[in-house]
Order: structure tokens, then sequence, then C-alpha cells
């Protein structure tokens, strides 16, 4: 049997089951375990499963349509501030990131990078990099519209690690009430990573300022550095210098 036979077998096992493991790809079609992480692989950059550890799940339905709109909106501007917030990680980082689609964004970009440890709640993330870096999927409920897992088991997880950086995207950033998320679950996800993390990044377009979303995150001096695609309001610029963080 040929790849692209297993890849369409695999696809079709997936809608039955839900889950498969590498061993049950391994035993099912008499290849090796780095044959079936490859296959796996090779499908997740394609959006057609999301890779788990130790095996796969089947892309959420009704997922990818709408969440591929909220990737493209802004996309250049997303992006623009995402290579802005590319040189801070390193060969060998271990990284914190979130399931905004800026920093699926940015993920995109750190396929660039050598040797990462990725912990994220996002299943986008985690299929688009675990053929490349090592992934831990945060566990928790599963929020199909973001393709995200979310929850108090999820904060909860995220905070018994410490890696080297935090990456987020966020709903809102005002000078009044800082950085703002437009769920308590991300919120709350969101303020363990910055808590935990050594260093926290906040990647946002322009569009984000002078915005309010419903649940407080943090203040606005609670994080390392801010990469935005535009000089900012003078306001902003001031109140992020006097606090320490760092503009990119």
């Amino acid at each position: 049997m040929n790849a692209a036979e297993r890849h369409k077998k695999i696809l079709k096992g997936l809608l039955e089951r839900s889950m498969l493991s590498v061993e049950e790809i391994s035993d099912t079609f008499g290849v090796s375990r780095e044959t079936a992480r490859r296959d796996l692989a090779f499908l997740a950059e394609r959006k057609l499963l999301c890779k788990v550890h130790g095996g796969a799940v089947a892309m959420p339905r009704g997922f990818e349509e709408h969440f591929q709109k909220r990737v493209q909106a802004m996309r250049e501007e997303k992006l623009a501030a995402c290579r802005k917030a590319l040189p801070l990680v390193r060969p060998g980082d271990s990284l914190f990131i979130d399931s905004g689609t800026t920093t699926l964004i940015f993920a995109e970009l750190l396929r660039e990078v050598e040797d990462l440890n990725i912990l994220t709640n996002s299943l986008a993330i985690a299929s688009l990099l675990g053929g490349r870096h090592k992934v831990l999927m945060l566990g928790g409920w599963l929020n199909v519209d973001a393709a995200a897992t979310a929850g108090h088991g999820t904060i909860v997880q995220a905070g018994i690690f410490s890696p080297d950086h935090a990456f987020l995207s966020i709903g809102g950033i005002s000078l009044e009430r800082g950085f703002t998320n437009f769920t308590e679950d991300d919120a709350g996800l969101s303020r363990v990573m910055v808590r935990n993390a050594a260093q926290s990044t906040v990647i946002a377009d322009h569009s984000k300022f002078w915005k309010n979303a419903l649940v407080q995150v943090c203040p606005l001096g609670d994080i390392s550095h801010l990469a935005t695609d535009r000089a900012l309001p003078e306001e902003f610029r001031s109140t992020f210098q006097q606090s320490g963080v760092r503009i990119l």
C-alpha cells in the first residue's frame, strides 16, 4: 500500500473512531512507528487532522471555514507584528502559546526555529508544529469554534509549567483596563501564562488598541514585550515605557 492510500484510510478511520494512535496505524498498515508519525504530520500540515500526544484526532467539524476566515482577517498586519516577535525565540526554548488567530500565524514562523518545546491549548498550533517541534497539548474541554481546549482543567495544567516565554494574542488593549480577553477561560489561561513564564509577549495588531473585551487579563505593565504592526499612540507608548515594557 502506498502513502496516498494509507492517508485515505487513516482519515476514514478517524471519521469512524475519532482518534487513532501511532501504534494502531503501525500495526494496521504494517509500517514502522516513524512512518506512521510522518503520515500524521503530513495530514496535520494540510489541516486534515489534529495531532495529539501518541496519535491524532479528527478535525472538529465546521472548524476549517470559520477559523480560516478569522485567521485571514487583517493577516498582513498580524504577520507584521509576529515577525517583530520572532527574534525573541531561540533554539531550545520552551514556549507557552495561546489559541488566538494571531498566535497561529506566529506559529507558522516558528517552523524556522530549531528544537522548541511548545505548550499550547490550540489544536491548530499543535497540528502545525507537531511534526517540527516537541508539543504538549494542554487538556480540557474542547471549544470547537476556537479549535482549542478551555476550562478549569486547562488552566490548572498550564499552572504546573514554567517555560522560558509566553506568546499571547489578546482581545483588547486599553489604558483603563490593560489587556482584556473575551471569555473567563481565555483570560484565566492568559493570566497563568504571563505569571509562570520567565518572559511574556503580547502580539497584537493596531486594531486591538482602545478596545476592551469582557474579561481583564492583567495590567499593561505585567508583560515583558509588546509586538505590534504600527507605531503606538503616544499615550500607550509612554505608559509601556514607564512600566518597563519593551515595544517591538
